[in-house]
């Protein structure tokens, strides 16, 4: 036939390419439809349902205080706030000190200690984290593993209390308040502080008077962090730090043009990549002053389903 193509061939061809097309718009129709079945896309009901990281803890921190080697004695207590900080919890698992070290015990107790009247000799006010024997450690804090972990929520405040049982004025090494005393990292913040001369804890006798104020722990904290996932809700959103609320947006506006890579993304699969992303991804800075705690409204919004 000289190359040339029967007409026969052609309409078979044809025919092929049509059948197909209509299999694929077929198979098109039946996914929209089960899509528009369901409440929610696939990945938001599988992924974008799970409101916070479901490993215990993403990320070890430590914070270590300033020393200015200014005293020893018994015991020292001091303030730890959380921030309010897109995560779900700061768990605290050990706390280094220095000094003669001895018979140590950790104790972590609910709000500031000098807030309350009479808070840093009620014992029943106090939990125990932490009891056991420790070599002299006199340059390098040593660490106290706690033996309950103390899982700590945005914004929450509580009071830490170190004491050694030592018969002696050695046990602890403690500073005096000077205007750096104190430190933060960016999730806790190491507050006020007092120093206790009794080597019974919690006691209030000492010859000398038992407890001295305008004090500054010297040491380390151990820590992890689970963080808060993102969702396309307000309250959660709101959770995040404002360079990473931007790159939400950014991503969100070209996903709805169409002259980028961004566009071609289904819309779940974009918000599950926002949903994985760290809080500091986009760069690192405080969440924008807003009445409350927003990571506690998004907290309870996960918590009703709100």
């Amino acid at each position: 036939m000289n190359g040339s193509v029967h007409p026969a061939m052609l309409i078979r061809d044809g025919d092929r390419v049509r059948a197909a097309t209509a299999r694929e718009e077929e198979m098109g129709e039946r996914r929209a439809a089960e899509r528009a079945s369901s409440s929610e896309p696939e990945y938001a009901r599988d992924r974008l349902a799970q409101r916070a990281a479901n490993y215990e803890v993403d990320e070890e921190h430590d914070i270590q205080t300033q020393d200015y080697e200014d005293h020893t004695f018994s015991g020292i207590m001091f303030t730890l706030e959380v921030l309010d900080r897109a995560v779900e919890q700061v768990v605290l698992r050990g706390v280094a000190v220095r000094g003669e070290l001895g018979p140590m015990t950790v104790w972590a107790a609910k709000g500031r200690w000098h807030d309350f009247e009479g808070l840093r000799e009620d014992r029943r006010a106090w939990t125990l984290l932490h009891a056991a024997g420790a070599a002299p450690s006199y340059r390098r804090p040593k660490m106290l593993e706690l033996c309950t972990p103390l899982a700590l929520e945005p914004g929450e405040v509580v009071s830490i209390y170190v004491h050694s049982g030592l018969h002696s004025d050695t046990g602890i090494v403690y500073d005096n308040q000077h205007r750096t005393s104190g430190c933060e990292d960016g999730y806790l913040r190491v507050g006020a502080a007092c120093a206790h001369l009794s080597p019974t804890p919690f006691s209030g006798y000492h010859p000398w008077g038992a407890w001295r104020d305008r004090r500054a722990f010297v040491g380390r904290l151990s820590y992890g962090v689970k963080h808060l996932l993102w969702q396309p809700e307000k309250r959660v959103h709101a959770a995040f730090p404002t360079p990473f609320r931007r790159m939400v947006t950014t991503l969100l506006v070209l996903h709805r043009r169409n002259d980028n890579y961004v566009a071609d993304l289904p819309e779940d699969i974009l918000y599950y990549i926002l949903h994985m992303c760290g809080t500091t991804w986009a760069g690192d800075a405080e969440p924008e002053p807003a009445p409350g705690s927003v990571a506690a409204g998004a907290r309870g919004a996960a918590a009703t389903g709100g």
